[in-house]
């Protein structure tokens, strides 16, 4: 099997999506993508789970949908905001499934954390710890097919588009609707104030 990495040249090749690779770097996401008339230059991570985490190490009573991302990976989604998404590859169970996460969904869901130990050492950083993210798929939009990631992507570009002017980011319930998360309502019920206090207050 080919690594996910290939696999997504591949899908791009095939789709004709204009792309530009960075796997080698490690500070900028894998891919970028350039959406036709979109505003903004589209950033793609890209990991895959091959094989199932050990239940003991990662304190796993049902590891189905758990998926680990390093912190680092996140941060560098993080840093260009709106513009950048993951692409992830289960292939755990034989099979291939397909994930998509925004920025924005990766900030939002439900999520543990936790350092792992490891052994490396650098005289300049401390290595001794890795952080790392778990997070639960069900929470991601699945597909069958790499090619569906592309589209996905880019009707999410398009819907992002200027994101000071999308109605959508300024909604004020909680932003996202996750299946592991069920969001409760709390406090004292009050009349909204939008202009004069709610507004100034979040500005």
């Amino acid at each position: 099997m080919i690594s996910f990495e290939q696999e997504m040249v591949h899908a791009f090749e095939d789709s004709r999506q204009a792309y530009k690779s960075y796997t080698s770097s490690t500070t900028t996401p894998d891919f970028s993508l350039a959406f036709a008339g979109a505003k903004r230059i589209t950033y793609v991570e890209v990991k895959e789970k091959r094989q199932k985490y050990n239940r003991h190490s990662y304190n796993l009573h049902n590891q189905n949908g758990k998926f680990i991302l390093d912190d680092l990976t996140v941060r560098k989604l993080f840093i260009l905001g709106p513009e950048a998404c993951l692409f992830i590859r289960d292939t755990s169970n034989g099979g291939k499934n397909y994930y998509f996460l925004s920025a924005a969904d990766l900030m939002m869901i439900p999520k543990r954390r936790f350092n792992r130990e490891v052994s490396v050492r650098s005289p300049s950083v401390d290595f001794s710890l890795k952080g790392k993210w778990m997070i639960d798929l069900r929470d991601a939009r699945s597909f069958i097919e790499p090619e569906f990631l592309i589209s996905e992507a880019e009707a999410y570009t398009h819907e992002v588009g200027d994101v000071s002017h999308d109605a959508s980011f300024y909604v004020s319930p909680c932003y996202g609707d996750y299946r592991t998360e069920n969001i409760p309502i709390y406090g004292t019920r009050r009349k909204l104030d939008w202009q004069s206090k709610d507004y100034n207050e979040t500005r």
